[in-house]
C-alpha cells in the first residue's frame, strides 16, 4: 500500500518538474501546477492520518487485551496448556481427547490392546473385587480408602475385642494361679503350727518352734492377701475395656480393613528376579499389531495373562490421569479405591459423565457405531480428509466401547455400517474386495483386513 502512494507522489514531482521548467508556459501550465501541487500535499497529509490512526488502533488493541487477562487466569491457561488433550465433555474436544487416549496408550504397549478390547481378561467374574459404581457414595467411599492408606487408619474392632478377651483370660488365669498358690501355702503352714504343737519337746525348744510356726503362718495370710486387691482392680478394668470393645463392634461396619501382618517371603534372589521380569517387559512391547496380540495372548500362562492385564490397566490409567485437571481427578476415584490403577474403569467413568448415565451411553455408542463416516467431522478436526486407517481405528474404538457394555454387534451389522460410512474415493477398492472375495462369504473381518 504505502509503494502505492510513494510511486504515485513521485510522478506527480515528477509532472510538477517538467511544468515548473517549461520556457514559456501558457495560463492553463500554472493552474495545472497549483492542481498538481494540490493534490500532492493532500495525498501526504492522507498518508499521515493513516498511519497515525494505524498505529493508535494497534496500541489500542494491544492496552484491551492486556487489560483483559487477569494474572491469575494466565496461570490456569500456561498449566492447562500443559495437558495435550484435557477432558471434556465437549463432543469435539471430547473425541479430541478419546484420540489422545488412544495414540498415548500405544506409546505404552499392551494398554492399546486393553482399551481397543483385543484380548480378553484373564480374571474370573469372581476372582477380581470391582473398585465400585459411579454413584456419590462410592466416590465418598473411595476417598475415605485413599485417606486410610496414606496414614488415616482404621481400627479393626474385631481384632480390638479379640485382644480385649486374651488379656482378660490372662489376668483372670494369674489370679487363679496366685490364688491357689498362697492358698496352698497357707495351708501348709497351719499343718506345720499343727505338727508343732502335737510335738513334745523341751519347754524352751518348744516356744521357739512355736514362734516361728506362727511367723510363718501370719507371713502366708499377708501374701494372700496383699496381691488380691490389686489383680481384682486389674480384671475389673479388662472387663470394662472387653465390653467396650464388644460395644464398638457391634456399631462398626462388617467390611474392616485387616490387621497388618508379616510378609511372607520366598526362595526367589536378584538374578531370579531379573529372570522374573524379563517376560514383563512384554507389557511395554509398542510395535505390536492386533492380529500379533490375538494370536499371542492365548498361548500365555494364565499368571503371566494376569500380570501383563494389570500392568496394562495402570499404564492406561496413568495417561487418562494426566489428562485431567484437579477437580476432574474426583471423578475417577473409583477406579482407584483400593490402588488397583484400574484405567478400564476410570475410562469407563469419563465416557458415562459426558453422556450422564450408563443408558445414555449406551444409546450414544450405538448412535456413533450406527452413524460412522469415513470423513465425518475430518475436515474441522484435521483440515483434510481422513485416511481409511485413521477412519477404521474409530469404528473399532466405538464397536468395542459399545459392546464393552455387554451389547454385541454382529459382522453383518458392521460390514453394512463400514459400506455406508466409505468415502466415495474407496468404492473402486470396495468393487475389487468384492471380486476378490466372490464365491467366498464376505465378512467384516476379510474386508478391513
Amino acid at each position: 500500500m504505502w509503494d502505492r502512494h510513494w510511486a504515485r507522489g513521485r510522478r506527480l514531482m515528477a509532472e510538477a518538474k517538467l511544468v515548473t521548467t517549461a520556457t514559456a508556459p501558457p495560463r492553463q501550465s500554472r493552474w495545472h501546477l497549483l492542481y498538481v501541487l494540490a493534490e500532492f500535499l493532500g495525498l501526504l497529509v492522507a498518508v499521515a492520518m493513516v498511519g497515525k490512526r494505524d498505529r493508535r488502533s494497534r496500541s489500542r488493541r494491544a492496552q484491551a487485551a492486556k487489560a483483559s487477562v487477569h494474572p491469575s487466569q494466565k496461570r490456569d491457561k500456561k498449566k492447562s496448556d500443559g495437558r495435550k488433550a484435557p477432558f471434556t465433555t465437549d463432543p469435539t474436544g471430547h473425541r479430541k481427547w478419546q484420540k489422545h487416549i488412544e495414540s498415548e496408550c500405544a506409546k505404552k504397549g499392551i494398554a492399546l490392546a486393553i482399551l481397543l478390547s483385543w484380548i480378553d481378561s484373564p480374571f474370573e467374574p469372581d476372582d477380581r473385587t470391582a473398585a465400585g459404581s459411579t454413584t456419590e457414595a462410592s466416590r465418598v467411599i473411595g476417598i475415605a480408602r485413599r485417606a486410610s492408606s496414606i496414614g488415616l487408619d482404621t481400627a479393626n474392632t474385631h481384632a480390638a475385642v479379640q485382644a480385649a478377651r486374651a488379656a482378660l483370660s490372662a489376668a483372670e488365669a494369674e489370679h487363679s494361679d496366685k490364688e491357689a498358690a498362697n492358698t496352698a501355702t497357707l495351708f501348709a503352714r497351719q499343718q506345720d503350727l499343727m505338727n508343732v504343737l502335737e510335738t513334745k519337746t523341751e519347754a524352751e525348744e518348744s516356744a521357739q518352734l512355736i514362734m516361728h510356726a506362727k511367723d510363718e503362718l501370719t507371713a502366708a495370710q499377708e501374701a494372700l492377701q496383699s496381691g488380691r486387691e490389686s489383680r481384682n482392680e486389674e480384671i475389673s478394668r479388662l472387663r470394662a475395656e472387653l465390653e467396650g470393645a464388644i460395644r464398638d463392634d457391634q456399631m462398626a461396619p462388617a467390611d474392616q480393613p485387616e490387621p497388618p501382618k508379616r510378609a511372607k517371603s520366598g526362595d526367589v534372589d536378584g538374578v531370579g528376579v531379573k529372570n522374573l521380569l524379563q517376560p514383563l517387559r512384554l507389557a511395554s512391547e509398542a510395535n505390536m499389531s492386533k492380529a500379533t496380540w490375538q494370536d499371542l495372548w492365548p498361548t500365555l500362562t494364565n499368571p503371566l495373562q494376569k500380570s501383563l492385564w494389570n500392568r496394562g490397566l495402570a499404564q492406561l490409567y496413568y495417561v487418562i490421569l494426566a489428562t485431567l485437571d484437579e477437580t476432574q481427578k474426583s471423578l475417577i476415584t473409583a477406579a482407584n479405591a483400593n490402588d488397583q490403577l484400574d484405567g478400564w474403569h476410570a475410562y469407563c467413568i469419563l465416557r458415562t459423565h459426558t453422556y450422564g448415565s450408563k443408558d445414555e451411553w449406551i444409546s450414544r455408542l450405538w448412535h456413533n457405531v450406527q452413524n460412522w463416516s469415513q470423513d465425518r467431522g475430518a475436515q474441522r478436526e484435521l483440515g483434510r480428509p481422513r485416511k481409511l486407517l485413521e477412519a477404521l481405528m474409530i469404528l473399532e474404538t466405538d464397536c468395542a466401547d459399545y459392546e464393552r457394555t455387554g451389547e454385541k454387534i454382529s459382522e453383518r451389522t458392521r460390514l453394512i455400517v463400514l459400506k455406508k460410512g466409505l468415502a466415495k474415493r474407496q468404492r473402486p477398492a470396495l468393487e475389487k474386495i468384492k471380486d476378490d472375495l466372490s464365491g467366498e462369504e464376505w465378512g467384516y473381518e476379510k474386508t478391513a483386513n
